[in-house]
């Protein structure tokens, strides 16, 4: 199964049965390049396949028309509770499926080369000088140019700090039942610094959470920030968020603010409770967190992947300043447990 870009879509080419005590029976055969063959040993399935590069996998069903399976885990676990009579589907039939698409059948891929789309709202790291109208969502925006898209905050350059939250999200009951691998470049097209005037930065955050509205309502996930107040003695610091004392900022490093093009890898793992984070190929300690949300937030489940900027704290009367930071090739991929 593969899934490019915004729209999903599933390509499977070559779709081959058999019984379970190999007594062979071809349903369809979408792709002549994919060939059953029939003389087979005894517990044993054969094919030939005339790609050179493409992915295979074997599915089960306990009748022709299905459902496929392509786990047992159905039937790992099966409780008993009372004496009565059982039944449960087994394996009976068996296909063949095929992607040619570099994929592997039932991982789930989403790519694009700027973050067009995507979801952008007012997050909640912001502060407004007496007199200050609230900050809101004339205060950010997020544009795209074909090749990348440039995030923003604090556009008009008020007495403001805003945080603009820009992601990608999929509201689907089995986010959880996958490992998530998330990617992106992003760089400054600016230096922050002390002697910068209206433009200058308070931090780049990178996350990726899982929000279980319809179970535990604990928002599971991981986030970054690098720190880019340039009168801040913090300033280059990289840091964890970890949920611990109600939520806190852990120091995990340094990398001293350039215009260069940086690569960010993430990789969630729910069921084992792990994170990975690697920036330029380096690798960051990084923290599973689970953050309850209030009551506003909905009853679904949702995955979702984010680009965040802060604008420069501006105290108490100094002048806001924008920020602005591009994004370019992000990758989402959805890898199945079982």
């Amino acid at each position: 199964m593969q899934y490019r870009g915004i729209d999903a879509r599933r390509r499977n080419t070559g779709l081959l049965t058999c019984t379970a005590w190999l007594l062979l029976t071809l349903l369809t055969k979408a792709d002549s390049q994919l060939a059953l063959n029939f003389n087979n040993g005894p517990g044993v399935l054969t094919w030939t396949n005339a790609q050179t590069n493409a992915w295979c996998a074997v599915e089960w069903a306990s009748a022709v028309e299905g459902p496929w399976r392509h786990s047992w885990s159905d039937l790992r676990r099966l409780r008993i509770t009372n004496d009565q009579a059982l039944a449960v589907d087994v394996p009976m039939f068996y296909r063949i499926v095929q992607t040619t698409n570099g994929v592997p059948p039932y991982v789930r891929q989403y790519e694009g080369a700027s973050l067009t789309n995507w979801e952008v709202v007012v997050g909640d790291g912001v502060y407004r000088q007496a007199g200050q109208a609230p900050v809101n969502s004339g205060d950010i925006e997020t544009l795209h140019f074909g090749t990348h898209s440039e995030v923003r905050a604090n556009i008009a350059r008020r007495g403001i700090m805003a945080h603009n939250i820009t992601f990608k999200r999929f509201v689907d009951e089995q986010a959880f039942d996958y490992i998530h691998t998330c990617s992106y470049s992003f760089r400054l097209p600016y230096l922050p610094s002390t002697a910068n005037v209206g433009t200058n930065a308070q931090t780049i955050e990178i996350a990726f959470f899982i929000w279980d509205g319809s179970g535990a309502r604990l928002d599971y996930g991981m986030a970054f920030q690098w720190m880019l107040n340039p009168w801040m003695p913090e300033f280059g610091t990289m840091r964890c968020w970890a949920d611990a004392n109600g939520g806190e900022w852990h120091t995990v490093g340094q990398l001293t603010p350039d215009t260069q093009w940086h690569d960010v890898e993430l990789v969630f793992d729910y069921r084992r409770q792990t994170t990975s984070f690697k920036l330029d190929g380096i690798h960051y300690p990084s923290r599973f967190s689970a953050i309850p949300k209030d009551a506003s937030w909905g009853p679904e489940t949702a995955a979702r992947f984010c680009a965040e900027i802060v604008s420069l704290h501006p105290g108490e009367s100094n002048p806001g300043a924008l920020h602005r930071v591009e994004f370019k090739n992000w990758l989402w991929t959805w890898e199945p447990y079982d």
